[in-house]
């Protein structure tokens, strides 16, 4: 069997949605099986191990209207497709089923469900498998050989003990926990000797860091600022941490999936639905500064 699965939304939304990711293959067996993700989530699909292959949604042609014929023809070539892109727009659905006779349309999640995403994942599966036995809480994460030894030179070019990352960014303001507060917990972790802080930085976070850099004041020369391109590549570098802290992310929810340490900082969204899972997940609701400090110090 040939399987596709249509993955869109933010990294937070791709690391949830991996459970079902592997139970699928684990319990269909596809000979093949093609993820179509959002490009940012491309790097981390393509290293899962799940996976055959993997593409950007936008190269697909899906993301036109109406579809282009060679997404179209392509979708055709699948014996099965599971999509959790699309379900909203009845034109789209009708128009995919009409051209496939096994797709199978999964919805968000609803406003007030109040389930964890994961689980939510697992109630949509078992609408259509029946129970799922082997279905796991926690997402995994892979990355390849070559990812691996990246991870290994940016480490062997700072030496010192495990690092500790700390990410102020979020998708919106309402998540972030404020820049001085980051900037607080930041002056005291610089204390801490020999160990290399890294502050993250991704594509929306520019003045968000800037901010966080500036209160750092004379501590700002200990951290050292990564810019976050490559997610797999991040994963690598990231599964060699001690610390990891971070709002509400996307970039929490893989620190935590790896099993790094991590402190969760949530403002606005719902941890019943939204928390990030793993091992070491700490997760604190609107904290103050000493509150951080104190689990840390623990």
């Amino acid at each position: 069997m040939h399987l596709l699965l249509i993955i869109p939304g933010a990294i937070g939304d791709f690391v949830l949605t991996l459970p079902a990711v592997a139970w699928l293959q684990s319990h269909l067996r596809p000979d093949r099986m093609e993820l179509w993700v959002a490009r940012r989530n491309l790097p981390l699909a393509r290293s899962l191990g799940y996976a055959d292959t993997a593409q950007a949604l936008q190269d697909t042609g899906i993301e036109s209207y109406p579809p282009r014929q060679e997404c179209l023809r392509r979708m055709r070539t699948f014996d099965r497709i599971i999509s959790w892109w699309g379900s909203g727009n009845p034109e789209f659905v009708d128009r995919i089923r009409a051209i496939h006779p096994r797709v199978d349309f999964l919805g968000a999640l609803p406003r007030e469900s109040g389930l964890h995403m994961i689980e939510f994942r697992r109630a949509q599966l078992e609408r259509i498998f029946g129970s799922t036995p082997g279905f796991s809480a926690t997402p995994r994460i892979h990355w390849t050989r070559e990812e691996d030894r990246f991870a290994e030179r940016f480490w062997a070019a700072r030496p010192g003990n495990p690092g500790i990352a700390v990410h102020p960014g979020a998708s919106g303001p309402r998540k972030r926990w404020p820049a001085r507060h980051f900037a607080e917990v930041g002056r005291s972790l610089s204390r801490v000797p020999s160990c290399r802080l890294l502050l993250l930085e991704g594509p929306l976070d520019g003045e968000t860091v800037k901010e966080v850099r500036a209160d750092l004041a004379e501590d700002s020369a200990r951290w050292e600022t990564v810019s976050i391109q490559d997610l797999s590549r991040l994963a690598a570098v990231l599964s060699r941490c001690r610390l990891f802290i971070g709002n509400d992310s996307g970039i929490t929810h893989l620190a935590a999936a790896l099993g790094v340490r991590t402190i969760a900082l949530f403002l606005d969204t719902d941890p019943r639905v939204w928390a990030p899972r793993g091992p070491r997940v700490e997760l604190l609701r609107r904290p103050g500064v000493e509150q951080v400090l104190s689990i840390i110090r623990h």
